[in-house]
């Protein structure tokens, strides 16, 4: 009976509330903004700095604290790219981080490099570009970005993976986007796909995924799984995150919907690795699915239906 009931439910919601799509080409600030420290704009070099061990968690302190600015004064901007032997493209990543725009639009801009414990030579390039580094012990990339944005502190953060598949030139539309809503999903699937960077078990996958999540949270979302994200400073501290692994994107779409965060998507296009995907399809997938259905079966009574009113309330169509 709970069965039928439930498959009632699911075609009634479809329609409900959905996520927006901003169409159209990129929205630009009438200025550009900086990434704090960066070498290439501060023109010295970079001191090796001490390792300090915290709750498994290693801090690369190069004896100069990321910038913290008093609210009033500039806002900030963090972009977090989380790394496993990324050497071939964080370097380009960092590169590619819109560097002058935010600071002209009042907003200065910091790169965090969370890396976990990457056997090539991806921490020497990004300090050498002049991010901070953060080295994750435990494994997983749910639990470097939980630990990310426990200790990061910035107006906006930007969450982009580090494989150089994502368009990091969107990062002013999407904090411009954030002036007006909580979070900002980077959609592959309502953007363009290059030739080679999915194969078509990937999109069927990935579509299956945010499918699933649209019949289990009542938000049409177009791509669950994209690995750009941004968020205001008031959402990251109320989101709950679990994940540990690959599970990271479903939780934060979760977490976002069931805080009653306003979410708002941009068509993005998405690039071929460097080198071959650390995802398994299948096996992955299937654990992705699974973390949908117990973050939707274990969340807290009473708090389901308030949570999506807020969010409907809050998509903008």
């Amino acid at each position: 009976m709970w069965r039928s009931v439930r498959t009632g439910l699911i075609i009634t919601i479809l329609g409900r509330s959905r996520i927006n799509c901003v169409d159209g080409r990129a929205d630009t600030f009438n200025g550009n903004y900086a990434v704090g420290h960066m070498k290439k704009r501060t023109g010295g070099g970079q001191r090796a700095g001490n390792i300090v061990l915290r709750h498994n968690v290693r801090v690369d302190n190069d004896k100069e604290e990321a910038p913290r600015y008093r609210r009033g004064m500039m806002e900030t901007v963090a972009v977090v790219i989380p790394t496993l032997n990324e050497a071939r493209a964080i370097g380009k990543v960092i590169d590619q981080i819109p560097v002058d725009e935010l600071l002209n639009a009042g907003l200065t801009t910091t790169a965090y490099v969370v890396d976990g414990c990457s056997t090539d030579n991806t921490i020497d390039i990004a300090r050498q570009k002049g991010a901070h580094i953060i080295i994750e012990e435990r494994r997983g990339k749910g639990a470097a970005i939980r630990t990310a944005f426990r200790g990061i502190d910035a107006d906006y953060v930007v969450m982009v993976d580090g494989d150089d598949t994502y368009p990091v030139d969107v990062v002013p539309r999407m904090v411009r986007l954030l002036q007006t809503h909580d979070v900002v999903v980077g959609s592959r699937l309502k953007g363009r796909i290059e030739p080679g960077a999915m194969t078509r078990m990937n999109i069927v996958g990935n579509r299956l995924l945010t499918l699933l999540a649209r019949l289990l949270f009542s938000v049409k979302v177009s791509d669950v799984c994209t690995g750009l994200w941004g968020f205001r400073r008031d959402a990251i501290r109320r989101l709950e995150l679990t994940a540990r692994g690959f599970e990271l994107e479903a939780d934060l779409f979760a977490e976002s919907v069931l805080k009653g965060c306003s979410i708002t998507e941009i068509p993005i296009t998405y690039r071929a690795r460097h080198d071959r995907p650390k995802l398994v399809s299948l096996r992955d997938g299937l654990k992705i699915g699974a973390f949908l259905f117990k973050k939707y079966l274990h969340q807290p009574r009473g708090r389901t239906a308030a949570s999506r009113a807020k969010n409907s309330d809050g998509v903008h169509k």
